[in-house]
């Protein structure tokens, strides 16, 4: 990736990281005298200048498996796609590289047994050797989650329309500070990011420095050491990967003044640059995509593909009276006769008098139903009556629309976040006022026309196709097999749990975030 960045980005990011670096004296504890101090580079100003100056994306899903995205066009007019874990090591070897703390609940009864087995005065040695299935179960559900995430970020970069000439790829890219000679450096690196190879696990072996809670395991490429203690997995970064450049760094003398001149010049921070004022962002709200402490639910927007009955169900009782005359049997008439059952209850339940409470449980019932009649279709064997009645019984899989929580008072709150002219007819706050505008996938920078929709406008939908946003997001993003439905789980496995709206000049935004309920985002709406 480094050899594809533009020459004069990569000097200024140099600049900015070196600067930062010259005031190394001022955050150093101690000083041993005669001896040269090594560089110190704050991670996340890292982070935020190579972000900058490279105009890449942050990656700003929760814990989420890479630091930035980036998409570079080289000479060939070939378009790489990079998804980038930066780092700054002091030093190599084993490093953080990520954390499981919502997914702890799934081995911390494990942990529990290995604690209890640590108490009894057993050496690590021992309590590996005897509970080796158990070591190896923690290692391959860490590794399936790591590499979860990672597919997920994946195709979420690739976008929903990837072009021939577009290469995916994940890098770490790295700077480590160094003496060399007497002299502080910081060295430039990258190595590629890959996945935990998971056929290929084995433990290593135990020592006494080693905690019975903690897990160190191989796949073959590298070493990983997983720590019960805030879930956190960690890699060997071996000495001998590439770098690229050396930087020289000098220390000032009186770094001090730098923070005086800053005080003096805060005035000056204020002035917008007007040619730039197009590239800012106007406002942005985000919001969860379920209701904390609730499960999502079984036919709400996102699973709007596994909802029980068609907007016409006289139509989908029709088409199954083809279907039953083409392939009912003597053998298979009781089963048809259920089929006929279960679609005129499904249209019962659609009945609007009925309480919301009571048609939810009922969909669940139906729901369960409709399973059991498809494990029964698929005992027949005959593959193309399972096709036909999958479709009959089921939606378009991809079928689903972001929801806008409490929509009609978000639009009365920000009447002029989707559309100019507003959203809502002021005569009917029920009715949506014809709109358009232009939708923006981060971070692949797809770009689609949407509009907002249904009653009190709670929905934001593709316009040309209603399942462009459910193949993308559902199969990809989210990796669910089709007919699945998406539950809270499948999302903190993949560390989102809500999506963020960002509006621009000329385009609105969305991209998909984890919200941490103890520090909520300035932009929640609630």
């Amino acid at each position: 990736m480094w050899d594809k960045l533009e020459k004069e980005k990569k000097q200024k990011y140099q600049e900015l990281i070196l600067a930062f670096a010259s005031l190394t004296e001022v955050f150093a504890q101690k000083k041993e005298e005669d001896k040269a101090i090594k560089p110190i580079i704050n991670s996340k100003f890292q982070e935020t200048v190579f972000q900058k100056i490279f105009d890449a994306t942050a990656e700003d899903i929760g814990n989420t498996a890479y630091d930035a995205s980036l998409v570079v066009t080289d000479e060939k007019d070939i378009v790489h796609k990079y998804l980038i874990g930066i780092k700054t090591f002091q030093g190599s070897g084993m490093q953080k590289i990520a954390q499981f703390k919502r997914d702890s609940t799934k081995w911390a009864a494990d942990f529990q047994k290995l604690q209890l087995e640590a108490e009894k005065g057993k050496s690590v040695e021992e309590i590996v050797k005897e509970n080796k299935d158990l070591y190896l179960k923690i290692a391959h559900e860490v590794s399936r989650l790591r590499n979860l995430r990672i597919d997920s970020a994946i195709e979420n970069l690739k976008g929903f329309r990837r072009e021939e000439n577009e290469v995916i790829e994940s890098v770490y890219h790295y700077l480590m500070p160094n003496i060399k000679e007497e002299q502080p450096v910081i060295e430039v690196g990258e190595m590629s990011y890959e996945k935990i190879d998971i056929d290929n696990i084995k433990l290593l072996k135990a020592n006494k420095k080693n905690i019975a809670q903690n897990i160190y395991f191989e796949d073959g490429k590298h070493k990983y050491r997983f720590t019960s203690a805030d879930s956190q997995l960690f890699m060997e970064f071996k000495k001998k990967s590439p770098k690229f450049e050396a930087w020289k760094v000098k220390y000032l003398d009186n770094p001090f003044r730098i923070f005086e001149k800053i005080a003096q010049d805060l005035s000056e921070i204020e002035k917008e640059n007007l040619s730039e004022i197009k590239k800012e962002k106007i406002e942005s709200h985000c919001w969860r995509l379920y209701v904390v402490d609730e499960e999502i639910p079984l036919f709400s927007s996102l699973n709007a593909g596994y909802a029980l009955s068609a907007k016409n169900p006289e139509q989908r009782i029709d088409k199954f009276i083809e279907l039953k005359n083409k392939y009912i049997t003597e053998k298979n008439a009781s089963f048809f006769d259920d089929v006929e059952e279960y679609l005129k209850k499904v249209k019962k339940n659609k009945n609007k008098n009925r309480k919301r409470e009571e048609v939810d449980f009922k969909n669940r019932q139906l729901a369960r139903k409709r399973e059991e009649l498809m494990s029964e279709i698929k005992n027949m064997k005959d593959e193309e009556l399972h096709i036909e009645m999958r479709n009959l019984l089921y939606r378009d899989p991809d079928e689903m629309y972001i929801a806008i929580p409490n929509s009609r008072q978000f639009h009365l709150s920000y009447p002029n976040f989707f559309s100019d002219k507003g959203i809502l007819d002021p005569q009917n706050t029920n009715k949506v006022i014809e709109n358009s505008f232009s939708l923006v996938f981060e971070p692949s920078g797809e770009k689609v026309e949407a509009f907002i929709t249904q009653s009190a406008g709670k929905g934001l939908e593709t316009k040309d196709k209603q399942t462009i946003m459910g193949d993308w997001i559902l199969r990809k993003i989210f990796q669910l097999p089709k007919y699945t439905p998406l539950t809270r789980e499948k999302l903190e496995e993949i560390g989102i749990n809500g999506i963020r709206l960002t509006k621009y000049h000329d385009s609105i935004h969305l991209s998909f975030i984890w919200i941490d309920d103890n520090h909520l985002p300035d932009d929640y709406w609630k």
